[in-house]
């Protein structure tokens, strides 16, 4: 087989930097960030004796709470790491790739070298399978538990400002219907759980300041 051949069979997708991508954006994603003004929810019953109702952005919160502007940073520079290391082990093939280039089939070394070639592409494909792997661990496990932080932070408030229901609010802008299809607005709309709330109702910001606030005094007592 010529060697021409050789080294294209064995190119590899940048899978490192694929996942490292997902370690850096996948694990923040949240529900469509939804506009600040106005848009869905149910308004609180202030009369004595009802049910009264309050909302909560819970893609605002997730995106604007402090561990995740932080945990952000963190995993931005762990995607900076992984993109040196992927960078290293591909100019080490390359270098593998040119020698092999400079050598006849029938050379005493070439066997040799072309081993170690297959040996090197091999251990690249592998790292970054798990690198993906563990990226993709590791956001359902960030997701999951700052979900959980963000309902019991709901429910304190809920309890401190009297509130029987907290529903979570999924608005957003009205999507460009020049930019999506049929089923796509359609899916947006079927979203829309609540129509209308008052200003007042909404308690997201109490749950961001409650949020951080125990983040900051976590972080002083390690």
């Amino acid at each position: 087989m010529k060697l021409a051949n050789l080294l294209r069979r064995r190119h590899v997708r940048p899978l490192a930097l694929f996942a490292a991508a997902a370690l850096a954006t996948a694990v923040m994603a949240a529900p469509r960030t939804p506009g600040t003004g106005g848009s869905a929810a149910a308004a609180a019953a202030p009369a004595s004796g009802s049910t009264r109702i309050g909302v909560a952005n819970v893609s605002r919160i997730f995106n604007e709470m402090q561990e995740t502007k932080e945990l952000k940073e963190k995993l931005e520079a762990r995607r900076q790491e992984l993109g040196t290391q992927e960078k290293d082990k591909r100019a080490n093939i390359k270098d593998m790739e040119d020698k092999l280039r400079n050598l006849k089939p029938d050379h005493p070394q070439y066997k040799e070298e072309i081993e170690k070639l297959d040996k090197a592409m091999a251990e690249l494909d592998s790292w970054g399978k798990v690198i993906r792997l563990e990226a993709e661990r590791d956001q359902k496990l960030t997701m999951r538990t700052l979900f959980e932080k963000i309902k019991r932070a709901v429910g304190d408030v809920a309890r401190e400002q009297g509130y029987d229901l907290i529903i979570a609010d999924q608005g957003g802008e009205f999507p460009n219907i020049e930019q999506v299809n049929f089923d796509q607005l359609r899916g947006y709309i079927n979203q829309q759980n609540v129509l209308y709330s008052t200003k007042g109702a909404d308690v997201s910001d109490a749950v961001l300041t409650l949020l951080d606030a125990n983040y900051a005094k976590g972080k002083a007592s390690k």
